[in-house]
């Protein structure tokens, strides 16, 4: 294949595979619609999430969020993880997120961060669209749901 033909075979290649993702991206199912829009508000009550990485480094937290009256959601540890093993305010069942209901908009709400031994502050959290990711507006890194 001379150069001309070549650079034909590649562009119709990346053409073809651009064209795919699209497709990918764009087409809705059990876990999400269109364009990548939740399916519907995720329900936390009763989920465990796992944060494997923090700040670049191995962690392994562990939270379960359990629903306190109508208005919180509250996610307390369940495994305090390697970053946090030495501090002494660190251990299972103390809350680091709380959650207040309803809903800012769809699967993104307001409420607290507080760091074990630390103050408490004022964040934002969403879920994602397929609900296997968990953001923190003053965290580097993701939780994923492990149930």
């Amino acid at each position: 294949m001379n150069n001309r033909g070549s650079h034909l075979f590649f562009s119709l290649l990346i053409a073809g595979l651009g064209a795919l993702g699209a497709g990918c991206a764009s087409s809705g199912g059990a876990s999400g619609g269109p364009s990548g829009q939740p399916a519907g508000p995720i329900e936390l009550d009763g989920t465990k999430w796992k944060l494997t990485l923090n700040n670049g480094s191995f962690d392994g937290r562990e939270i379960v969020f359990k629903k306190e009256g109508s208005k919180i959601i509250t996610a307390s540890l369940t495994e305090v993880g390697r970053q946090m093993r030495n501090n002494t305010a660190a251990h299972p069942g103390v809350w680091i997120f709380q959650i207040f209901l309803p809903a800012v908009s769809e699967n993104t709400y307001r409420g607290i961060y507080r760091p074990p031994g630390s103050m408490e502050s004022e964040a934002t959290f969403s879920v994602s669209a397929d609900g296997k990711l968990l953001r923190c507006s003053l965290m580097e890194s993701n939780w994923f749901r492990q149930d």
